[in-house]
C-alpha cells in the first residue's frame, strides 16, 4: 500500500536504498515491499502511475544542466518539477537547486569526502529533510524528523535520487 498526502501525491517511506538498474535507470526499495522504478525511453526515463499520466523525466542543458520532470506528454505536459547545477565551486561540488511545480525550492549540498553524504535542504528549517549516504553500491536515502513534517511527495525523491546518481557518475 502506498500513502498519499492531501493532494492525492503518492509519499514515500522514511528509509528508502536508491540504484541503477541494469538498464541504466534507477529506483527505490524500502526491503518491505515499497518500490518505485523508473524505465529508460528514449534519452529520459519514465515512471508509470497508476491511474495517472505518467511522469517523464528528462536531462536539460539550461545553465550547468539539470534534469526536468513531466506528467503526461509534450506540448501539453505540466511540470512537476526541476532540478538545475549551479557551477561547480572550487572544490568541484556545485548546489544543486530543486523547484517543485508548486513553486517550492530546496537546495541539494553534499559534503563528506570521501565518503559523501547528500543533503536535501530548505529555508524554513535548519538542517536536512531528507540525507543519502552509500550503503554498498546503493544510497540509503533517509527523511529526517524535519523531513517527516514535509509534505514530499514521490517527485522529490525521484529528483534527489537523479542528482545523487549524476553526481555520483561525474566522480566515478
Amino acid at each position: 500500500m502506498q500513502d498519499r498526502r492531501t493532494d492525492g501525491a503518492l509519499t514515500f517511506p522514511s528509509v528508502v536504498f536508491l540504484h541503477r538498474t541494469s538498464d541504466g535507470a534507477f529506483g527505490f526499495d524500502d526491503r518491505a515491499g515499497w518500490r518505485l522504478a523508473l524505465t529508460r525511453q528514449g534519452g529520459g526515463f519514465v515512471l508509470e502511475r497508476d491511474g495517472a499520466a505518467s511522469w517523464v523525466l528528462e536531462e536539460h542543458r539550461q545553465g550547468a544542466g539539470g534534469y526536468v520532470l513531466r506528467s503526461g506528454e509534450p506540448p501539453d505536459a505540466d511540470e512537476v518539477g526541476r532540478t538545475t547545477r549551479g557551477e561547480p565551486a572550487g572544490s568541484g561540488v556545485s548546489v544543486v537547486s530543486l523547484l517543485l511545480g508548486d513553486g517550492r525550492l530546496f537546495r541539494i549540498v553534499v559534503s563528506g569526502f570521501p565518503d559523501p553524504r547528500f543533503e536535501l535542504r530548505g529555508w524554513e528549517v535548519e538542517g536536512a529533510y531528507l540525507t543519502a549516504s552509500p550503503a554498498g553500491s546503493e544510497w540509503r536515502c533517509s527523511r529526517t524528523p524535519a523531513g517527516e513534517e514535509l509534505e514530499a511527495g514521490t517527485e522529490i525523491l525521484i529528483l534527489f535520487g537523479a542528482e545523487i546518481l549524476a553526481s555520483a557518475h561525474q566522480g566515478s
